[in-house]
């Protein structure tokens, strides 16, 4: 065999499986992930899907793509943990999933920081309520989904400002819930602050999952709030008698293009202990 030719083989036995590997790693194709909580306050189960940080990326002809995942879901309860508006560009993206979930199930959201940049609370609150979307101002509300009651709050973006984001957190610090409680947070690195809460579960976001991941190496190499290699990225997280399920995330592109980290939907069924 000529060396040319043994040349040309050794270098495309390099470059195919790192062209290959680099293709697939930047992937966005929308991933679909499920986990499961069991808790002894139920007696039927309920399904959540958790939607966060989609910063305007599309899937589909007018979101179609992704309003079909959440569908094919068939969620009771749809959680909208921040970052869903974006407040430097047109929110036609997030209009197209609002408009095409509207009536599907009761829907809750919190502003994470991209909404509260928009500078205008009150348009924001209405936008979502448009769309059927109760937005939760460090408030706590008590929902009953499948005969199922659940106390269900929210705490804002820290960006709303000190003095309100510290009353939120004093507030929610001496909540005593009764029955299954769900605080919906939009940043995942507050864990400190959620210890000190009595929530059997967190929802958050935020994090973009670290933008850039090798599994089984690094679960991310960079998160805002968080700087680089964060911990706080994905998955699923306890401490006390809590669980924080961290959301990595829709946006397509942050700051850098997501490397084996797929824009994902979360699914969550708290069924019977």
């Amino acid at each position: 065999m000529k060396k040319k030719t043994v040349k040309s083989i050794v270098t495309a036995a390099v470059v195919v499986p790192v062209v290959l590997i680099g293709v697939a790693g930047f992937s966005c194709k929308l991933n679909v992930v499920h986990y499961e909580l069991q808790s002894d306050k139920f007696s039927k189960s309920v399904r959540i899907v958790l939607i966060s940080d989609l910063h305007g990326s599309m899937f589909g002809d007018d979101q179609a793509d992704l309003i079909n995942a959440v569908k094919e879901q068939t969620p009771d309860l749809i959680i909208y943990s921040g970052d869903i508006l974006v407040d430097n560009m047109p929110n036609i993206s997030p209009a197209m999933l609002l408009s095409g979930l509207k009536g599907l199930c009761p829907a809750y959201s919190v502003a994470g920081n991209h909404e509260v940049r928009t500078g205008n609370k009150i348009w924001c609150k209405n936008l979502f309520n448009d769309y059927g979307v109760v937005m939760l101002e460090g408030l706590s509300k008590t929902i009953t989904i499948n005969d199922q009651t659940i106390e269900l709050c929210g705490l804002e973006d820290p960006m709303i400002g000190v003095d309100e984001f510290a009353g939120q957190l004093r507030y929610f610090t001496q909540y005593k819930p009764e029955h299954f409680a769900v605080l919906i947070s939009h940043h995942a690195e507050l864990v400190e602050s959620y210890k000190k809460m009595d929530f059997d579960l967190v929802l958050s976001g935020h994090a973009h999952g670290g933008q850039w991941r090798i599994p089984g190496l690094l679960n991310g190499l960079y998160a805002p709030e968080q700087g680089f290699f964060p911990k706080y990225t994905g998955g699923v997280y306890t401490y006390n008698n809590t669980t924080q399920i961290v959301s990595r995330g829709l946006v397509k592109f942050y700051m850098l293009p997501r490397f084996f980290n797929p824009p994902e939907l979360v699914v969550l069924d708290i069924v019977p202990k």
